[in-house]
């Protein structure tokens, strides 16, 4: 390669995701600035079609090889490394003999994964109330979860991602239909209001999960409704809500009983004892339509602005509730457990290698959790195939690395990899818990061939930011490999 053609390189990054990036050039606030930014658009790009023609030539694996042990010197605790040639489906550079170790949040891809492969991109989750009539009794109005973790406790907003229904517009709304459906007179001055999270089973929070991952404001207890991901504001920073199922039922009621304020007659607005139970059953989440005792819905943004949002922000709250999901999906219970059969499941249809992984969770939270860096490299590599790899071409998987953040530009890498050789060309999914630090994503090389790749250190005995450094020099050389 001559001088003159190496500065079009920086215009190689994979070409699935450049035209990803390039299609999404109105929706860029949306995925990769701050997804929580009100100014965030409900425009969604159609997917492009993956091409390889014009992918570079293979590196040299000996090359490559000699590059990441070099970056490797020195580096903290146990490492494994896996670099995956994504055109032919390839190891083309590894460190390790292969263990499987604690991922962290580098999991997340694979629900991430999981998620694209299973669900509808442009579906939305609706958060609907329910009039259930009890005979002589109050009546009941529920608030129905549909899998929308990130209601607004105000108006809904077209605009945003995190935040987009709003509590307070389905309380009006439902407030309306009880008036123009004659059911507040009927209601003799009591309505009782609760809410159904039915779709969810199991514990809320994973045994496996240590003590203090709730008082850091790491996750809180799982549900099928929340605000904003569980926390008390938009921000992804901002501290989590216990209980959150229970949160946006107040919410909820304080907003109904304003809303139900008319002329001279005064209808209390109370929440049902816990012992009140559903007289109807449960809705299907995966249902758009009304169902029959309907008051009013509200839809939140579209699955995939919402796994960006979470991807980008490595947000647990919002990759459990995902997992589930997709567990829900496939037939599994909405637990833990029926997450993990779901994720599982998703991956082995796609031809992944699962018989080393061990998840406990969805989210990369649990130190019990393990898997194999190959098995992730591999995944990000399948992500970028145009069936010349083993697998076939799968186009709703292309996607995915628009998902991660990008190096220098957004999320949890936005101070990492800055400089002009990986700025924006590394696209990674960070993992950090207590002596575990991961990175894995995609990236070319200087001659514009994608890779996969994952880097999994265990181990590191507080030696975090010395595994971060090594990690991010893996990536660097890749980045900047001729290799030939």
């Amino acid at each position: 390669m001559t001088n003159a053609s190496r500065p079009a390189r920086r215009f190689l990054v994979p070409v699935v995701v450049a035209l990803l990036l390039v299609a999404a050039t109105q929706v860029v606030s949306a995925f990769f600035g701050r997804p929580d930014d009100p100014a965030a658009t409900a425009e969604v790009p159609q997917l492009p079609a993956p091409a390889f023609s014009t992918s570079g030539p293979a590196p040299d694996a000996a090359v490559l090889q000699r590059k990441v042990d070099a970056a490797l010197e020195d580096s903290p605790g146990t490492v494994e490394v896996s670099v995956v040639d994504a055109v032919t489906g390839k190891q083309v550079a590894h460190v390790g003999e292969g263990e499987a170790l604690i991922p962290a949040s580098s999991l997340k891809v694979l629900t991430g994964t999981a998620v694209v492969s299973t669900l509808g991109l442009e579906d939305q989750w609706v958060t609907r109330t329910v009039l259930d009539k009890r005979g002589s009794g109050a009546p009941v109005v529920w608030l129905v979860a549909g899998g929308d973790v990130m209601l607004n406790p105000g108006a809904s907003d077209a605009k945003a991602v995190n935040g987009r229904a709003g509590l307070k517009t389905l309380a009006e709304q439902t407030a309306k239909e009880l008036k123009a459906s004659g059911a507040l007179d009927e209601a003799d001055g009591s309505l009782k209001v609760g809410v159904d999270t039915r779709m969810f089973t199991g514990p809320a929070l994973n045994p496996d999960w240590a003590d203090d991952l709730v008082s850091t404001n790491n996750v809180t207890e799982i549900a099928p409704i929340a605000l904003y991901a569980g926390r008390s504001e938009a921000s992804h920073t901002s501290p989590v809500v216990r209980n959150p199922d229970e949160h946006a039922l107040e919410v909820f009621t304080d907003h109904l009983q304003s809303a139900v304020k008319s002329g001279k007659k005064s209808v209390e607005v109370k929440q049902a004892s816990g012992k009140t139970k559903p007289g109807f059953d449960a809705v299907d989440p995966f249902e758009p339509g009304s169902v029959e005792g309907q008051l009013a819905a509200v839809h939140s943004a579209t699955v995939r602005e919402q796994l960006a949002y979470g991807e980008a922000h490595s947000d647990n709250v919002i990759l459990e509730t995902y997992g589930r999901l997709v567990g829900i999906k496939r037939g599994h219970e909405g637990s833990t457990q029926g997450a993990i059969e779901g994720v599982k499941q998703a991956l082995e249809e796609l031809g992944v290698e699962t018989n080393e992984l061990v998840m406990r969770d969805t989210s990369g939270l649990s130190d019990k959790n393990r898997v194999q860096a190959g098995t992730l490299a591999d995944v990000m590599a399948l992500t970028l195939n145009d069936g010349s790899a083993t697998q076939p071409a799968r186009r709703d998987l292309a996607f995915v690395p628009s998902l991660l953040p990008r190096a220098g530009v957004n999320g949890t890498m936005e101070t990492r990899l800055d400089g002009k050789k990986t700025k924006a060309l590394v696209l990674a999914k960070t993992g950090t818990l207590a002596d575990v630090i991961s990175l894995t994503g995609v990236v070319t090389t200087k001659e514009g061939r994608p890779l996969g790749f994952s880097i999994i250190f265990n181990d590191v005995e507080g030696n975090l930011d010395a595994a971060r450094a090594s990690a991010d020099a893996v990536a660097t050389a890749l980045a900047d490999c001729g290799c030939q």
